[in-house]
C-alpha cells in the first residue's frame, strides 16, 4: 500500500486555495477594494438596506475548470502549481465581477438610485447629480469626506481626467461642490447620532 502523505496534501490545498483567494483580489482592481466577510453555513446572506427593510439573497456559485493529466504533475514545481492556481483565479474574476456589476445595477434600479444621462455627454452637472445620490461617510478625526470610486471605461476615463483640472479652477463648481458636501456631512452626522442612539 502507497503511503497517502494526508497532512502534506491537506497543507498544500490550503496553500493552493489561499493563493486563488488572494490572486482573486490582487489582479482586479474593483475586488481589490471589497472587504469580505465569510460565512461557514448557511445557503443565503441577509441584510437590512438604509431603509429598513430586510432583504436575503442566495449564493451564487462560481466554478473555474483546469485539466491536469497525471504525466504533468511528475515534474512540477511550486511555480507551476501557483500559475494553476493564477489560472483558477482569473476565471473566477471573469464570473464575479460580471454577476457584482449585475446585481449592483439590480439593486440600485429597485430604489431608484440611478442616474439617467439619456445620452447626454459626462459634465459636471451629471457629475454632481451622482454624488447627491450616495451617502457619504467622513473621516472621525480629519473630517475629510470618503469620495465613493467611480468604475467607469476607459474613453470616459481618459474624459475625466480632463475635466477635473478645469472644474478645480472653476470657482462657480468649486462652490457648488463644496455645498454638497457640506450639506452630506450634516446627513452623516445625522446618521452617526442615530447609529449611535441604537446602539
Amino acid at each position: 500500500m502507497l503511503p497517502d502523505f494526508r497532512e502534506a496534501k491537506e497543507t498544500l490545498e490550503r496553500s493552493f486555495t489561499r493563493r486563488i483567494s488572494d490572486q482573486v483580489k490582487k489582479r482586479d482592481p474593483v475586488l481589490a477594494t471589497i472587504r469580505t466577510v465569510r460565512q461557514h453555513e448557511g445557503r443565503r446572506h441577509v441584510w437590512s438596506t438604509d431603509q429598513g427593510k430586510e432583504k436575503s439573497t442566495g449564493y451564487q456559485p462560481t466554478v473555474a475548470k483546469i485539466a491536469i493529466s497525471q504525466h504533468q504533475t511528475v515534474e512540477w514545481t511550486i511555480a507551476d502549481i501557483a500559475r494553476q492556481a493564477d489560472t483558477i483565479a482569473d476565471q473566477m474574476i471573469g464570473q464575479i465581477v460580471p454577476n457584482m456589476f449585475a446585481t449592483l445595477k439590480e439593486t440600485t434600479e429597485e430604489v431608484g438610485n440611478v442616474v439617467d444621462a439619456a445620452g447626454r455627454p459626462f459634465s459636471f452637472e451629471l457629475f454632481l447629480e451622482s454624488i447627491e445620490k450616495v451617502h457619504i461617510d467622513f473621516d472621525e478625526v480629519t473630517g475629510q469626506p470618503h469620495l465613493p470610486t467611480m468604475f467607469v471605461g476607459p474613453k470616459l476615463a481618459d474624459r475625466i481626467q480632463t475635466l477635473l483640472p478645469e472644474w478645480d479652477k472653476n470657482a462657480e463648481y468649486k462652490a457648488r461642490f463644496d455645498a454638497l458636501i457640506a450639506q452630506k456631512k450634516v446627513d452623516w452626522n445625522d446618521r452617526e447620532s442615530n447609529r449611535k442612539l441604537v446602539d
